[in-house]
């Protein structure tokens, strides 16, 4: 295990048989391209064609989910410097499945101030480390700076806004230009504390028809 203020990382947290399971019921998930009208997902349209399940609570999980919700709520105690304390801090867990194929990521963002913190568990059975897709978290300073502030002006044009936006993320970003790298390692579990930057770096050509395939979600805010 590794651990520092921003993160925890846990390797091996499946068993061989139940690691193997997983990866089989999410080869049968049902999955969809993260940009569909009318989702909120922070995906911007150069991050290529990630795919996403629909989303699912550790009180009522799905298949596919079940087994990680146990790991999280059985680690809940050792994890509350990083998202604080069940039934006072957070109250559920939630859950959605991700694939990254070749030229896909996630840009730079930090999540919304509803969730006390973050987890995702790589599902892919192998990574080659030269096939990208690591998970990418700022230098701590940035923590709780959220660069979408001060807000435009309401009558704004999407782009002029957009520019205003990335604008302030270089600002941000670049003020230290440090931070942490995390090899997506299958079978890795990684829970990030709330209000940290972090980033997808995308897949690359060399993965071929090997998907970053992940589980991901957050703990929500009471």
């Amino acid at each position: 295990m590794t651990s520092n203020p921003q993160f925890r990382v846990y390797d091996e947290v499946l068993e061989a048989q139940a690691f193997s399971e997983l990866t089989l019921l999410l080869a049968k998930a049902q999955f969809e391209k993260v940009h569909q009208p009318g989702r909120g997902y922070a995906w911007r349209r150069e991050d290529g064609e990630p795919e996403a399940t629909s989303n699912c609570f550790h009180d009522g999980a799905a298949p596919w989910a079940a087994s990680l919700f146990e790991v999280l709520l059985a680690q809940a105690e050792a994890l509350r410097p990083l998202v604080g304390t069940q039934g006072q801090d957070w109250g559920v867990v939630s859950a959605r499945a991700f694939r990254h194929g070749a030229g896909s990521g996630l840009s730079w963002h930090t999540d919304d101030p509803g969730y006390t913190g973050a987890w995702i568990f790589f599902a892919h059975p192998a990574w080659d480390c030269h096939w990208g897709g690591e998970l990418l978290v700022a230098d701590p300073s940035c923590q709780g700076r959220q660069w979408r502030e001060p807000k435009p002006p309401k009558d704004l044009a999407p782009k002029a806004r957009e520019a205003l936006k990335i604008r302030a993320e270089n600002a941000l970003l670049a003020e230290v230009g440090v931070g942490h790298y995390l090899f997506p390692k299958p079978n890795r579990l990684v829970v990030i504390a709330g209000g940290h930057a972090h980033r997808v770096s995308p897949v690359t050509p060399g993965a071929g028809g090997h998907a970053r395939t992940t589980l991901s979600g957050f703990f929500l805010r009471v």
